[in-house]
């Protein structure tokens, strides 16, 4: 099985993939678009954090959660947690705003689900499922699955949460060495305690127990997916959430399919988000480029529209870039209704 960064390397000359891989990028000036900031050597350097943002890190902890990361994954969202505005966004407002192809939205559309699932299980508002989640998440799609595996952060022991989930229909057992919690009415993924604090949610129409891909993530070397995250998240103080996806995958906009797409949103002047998406055209990109550029958003809001010619699309070699930068009143577009 190729892994996702072999993957990218073997599609995507080397200066697309500075780009679509590159850790530690900074924030672009003006409006240039975003370039990977490299050190003498070609190693990644820190990130300079906002004028505007103290230099505390948005995401904690060590890599735990990452370490849960099919190795095989053809698909990885990273969010980093606490305050985090993008928490509130809606994945198809997202999607439409930078152009991304349906896989993007069906792994941010899931990692959704499980939140209102829980939501709803526990009987709280989604506001109220801080009491028991950091807001850290990992999404992820393991190749032979059928639908996006979730892991969580917890703020309390995950047996404490575990025992809700029982007390609000689940059934317990174990599978393979790890406690299991099978659904019963309409929350259609079966929880899984990894650790004291991680718990993953599993579709619950995988074949067979569908463990596969977190036993191959507890007992495998860490993919190099794993490890740009992981590096990513200790340099990068402003990102919010990262997203991997590699192809070929269908575009609504596109004739030709893509073959690999990075998407990240970062803090921008304090309280607002700039967001980066780069895609490999598997055709040409500057027609690719020009293509997004003219999307048609006639069936959208006025506000939709507005923020959809702002995203300036351009080609850069294999790689099409899209970028934008959001204020604060702008990011209420995008919310969601939980």
């Amino acid at each position: 099985m190729i892994r996702l960064t072999k993957y990218l390397a073997n599609l995507v000359p080397a200066a697309a993939l500075a780009l679509v891989c590159g850790c530690g990028s900074q924030a672009p000036k003006g409006d240039q678009p975003a370039k990977p900031a490299t050190q003498a050597g070609g190693e990644p350097q820190a990130v300079a954090s906002d004028k505007n943002i103290a230099d505390t890190p948005t995401a904690t902890g060590d890599g735990t959660l990452l370490s849960w990361i099919d190795p095989d994954a053809v698909g990885v969202l990273y969010r980093s947690g606490g305050d985090n505005p993008v928490d509130t966004f809606d994945a198809a407002a997202v999607v439409t705003l930078f152009g991304l192809p349906p896989r993007a939205e069906q792994v941010l559309h899931d990692h959704e689900g499980v939140l209102n699932g829980l939501a709803m299980l526990l009987g709280v508002e989604r506001d109220g499922l801080s009491e028991w989640l950091s807001g850290e998440a990992v999404a992820m799609l393991p190749v032979m699955s059928r639908g996006t595996y979730v892991v969580l952060r917890t703020t309390k022991p995950t047996a404490d949460l575990a025992k809700k989930l029982a007390e609000a229909g689940m059934l317990e057992r174990e599978l393979e060495g790890m406690k299991v919690l099978e659904p019963t009415g309409s929350f259609v993924w079966r929880a899984v305690l990894l650790e004291e604090q991680t718990i993953a949610f599993v579709p619950a129409t995988e074949v067979g127990s569908g463990l596969g891909p977190l036993t191959a993530a507890r007992d495998l070397p860490p993919s190099e997916i794993e490890t740009q995250l992981v590096q990513l998240k200790q340099q990068d103080h402003l990102m919010l959430s990262e997203l991997f996806l590699q192809g070929p995958m269908m575009h609504i906009d596109l004739d030709d399919p893509i073959g690999i797409v990075r998407f990240t949103l970062r803090r921008w002047q304090q309280t607002g988000v700039e967001g980066i998406v780069m895609m490999q055209p598997l055709g040409d990109p500057a027609a690719a480029a020009k293509t997004l550029e003219d999307r048609d958003g006639s069936l959208e809001t006025d506000q939709m529209k507005l923020l959809m010619d702002r995203v300036a699309f351009v080609a850069e070699g294999p790689v099409v870039q899209g970028r934008l930068q959001m204020p604060a009143e702008d990011l209420r577009h995008l919310q969601g209704h939980h």
